[in-house]
């Protein structure tokens, strides 16, 4: 569990004493053992290496992708369940239409993210949470200045600004998305549209306003959501600007409707129902672009757009 004192070495210990006659060995939650990242290789070089197939898995994604930069390097196959595609979740999930696919795609579970409480919920645990968790338990990995002495608030304004600033960006058909872009939607002395939307969506996220992020923290959380594929990158061929999507469709749906929400509340009714026309079309190339992405990556290619 997140709260185990397991350290490395005591899981090397267990895995000798009571499994070394196995021939596979699976290892669920590896990411909350400490240590992990820095005596990883030995998964390798002791019992791969002899003929032992170990598979392990964990919450914490970005966990494991420091230890694919790490002693797993060119080791381990990583296979990331961030995305969902509609046939996959189709064939595996249960569910029947595209609509069923954007409220829960993405989500092995009963309900969907039609809320703020549970778009907060989802979004502080497998997202926020882990991320802290790996630089609190990993002190030995040198994480960049951005992140290693970040806090959990800090942190999660930054990713709540990003995701929305995402989706404010696919509406209102920005020319291009970077951390400078997230920075000024969010400025109190932006236009009163702007201004209002970022009021609105602090209170409805609760997020404290008195805290304050620099580019560099937004750049360095926005890599991270890269990496662990909860966002991805597409960069414009023709004048090198970049437009970045949410992987998960049932976040994004929920995203896209509670902008719809403060829209509203905001008394921006044009907005609102320019964006209500939109929004079936921007999810439809979302679901399009991403399964795009994912598998033109299986493929070795690199993906962009004119």
């Amino acid at each position: 569990n997140p709260d185990t004192d397991m350290s490395y070495e005591d899981l090397i210990y267990y895995i000798d004493k009571y499994y070394s006659y196995a021939e596979y060995i699976f290892i669920d939650e590896i990411t909350f053992v400490k240590g992990f990242v820095q005596g990883c290789a030995t998964l390798y070089d002791v019992y791969s290496a002899n003929g032992k197939r170990i598979v392990i898995s964990g919450n914490d994604s970005y966990v494991l992708l420091c230890a694919e930069g790490s002693g797993l390097y060119h080791r381990i196959f990583i296979k990331n369940i961030t995305f969902i595609s509609y046939s996959e979740l189709k064939r595996t999930g249960g569910i029947d239409t595209f609509d069923d696919y954007v409220k829960y795609g993405g989500l092995y579970r009963n309900d969907r993210l039609d809320n703020s409480y549970k778009l907060k919920t989802y979004v502080n645990t497998p997202v926020i949470d882990n991320i802290m968790h790996t630089i609190v338990k990993n002190k030995e990995i040198s994480f960049s200045d951005g992140i290693k002495d970040i806090d959990s608030d800090n942190l999660r304004l930054i990713v709540y600004q990003i995701i929305f600033a995402i989706s404010y960006s696919l509406v209102f058909k920005e020319k291009s998305f970077n951390a400078s872009f997230v920075i000024n939607l969010f400025k109190s002395n932006n236009s009163y549209s702007k201004s209002e939307l970022s009021k609105l969506l602090k209170d409805e996220l609760g997020i404290d306003d008195s805290i304050k992020v620099s580019k560099y923290e937004v750049q360095e959380v926005l890599n991270i959501l890269e990496e662990i594929n909860l966002v991805i990158k597409f960069e414009n061929l023709y004048d090198g600007a970049y437009k970045y999507y949410i992987t998960n469709p049932s976040i994004f749906n929920t995203l896209l409707y509670m902008m719809i929400s403060i829209l509203a509340k905001a008394r921006l009714q044009k907005e609102k129902d320019k964006s209500m026309i939109r929004i079936p079309d921007i999810l439809f190339e979302a679901a399009v672009i991403n399964h795009a992405y994912v598998k033109a990556r299986e493929m070795g290619y690199e993906v962009g757009f004119y």
